[in-house]
């Protein structure tokens, strides 16, 4: 047998190599051990990955995706039908406040705080309109990912 590199070598097993040459057999007998354990683990990996479970994955991501749109349009729709009566009920307001501008028989104290009641009226309704109008726009943008491909 050849004698280890004394450079690489601990004290101990340039003195003793028979002890050198037992570690090298249990470390090649622990590389084998090693080898037969994860060839098997490594089989059963690489054949459950096979094109079956790949269709199959891509299936059930499709069904995920449907679902998942399914569930968003509800919610969507469901959030436009409240948005839309707050939006009604919002302009109504507004056109009420309007019209007591209109009136005319108002003091100036009257006057101006019936001027911050028209501003924070119409910011509330402008606020509505874009929620609205963002809704309008994803349900539709739903509407044509859930038409078939062609």
């Amino acid at each position: 047998m050849q004698q280890p590199s004394p450079l690489f070598t601990p004290h101990y097993l340039s003195k003793h190599p028979s002890l050198w040459e037992g570690l090298g057999r249990l470390f090649a007998s622990l590389c084998r051990l090693s080898l037969l354990l994860l060839l098997p683990l490594f089989a059963i990996t690489f054949s459950a990955c096979g094109p079956k479970s790949r269709r199959a994955e891509i299936e059930q991501r499709k069904e995920a995706l449907k679902h998942k749109q399914d569930s968003t349009l509800a919610a969507s729709q469901q959030e436009l039908a409240w948005v839309d009566s707050a939006l009604q009920m919002a302009n109504a307001r507004h056109e009420q406040l309007q019209q007591q501008l209109q009136s005319g028989s108002l003091s100036k104290a009257q006057l101006q705080q019936l001027g911050d009641e028209i501003t924070r009226a119409r910011l509330h309704r402008d606020s509505l309109q874009v929620r609205f109008e963002v809704l309008c726009g994803k349900i539709k943008y739903i509407h044509r990912k859930q038409e078939p491909q062609e």
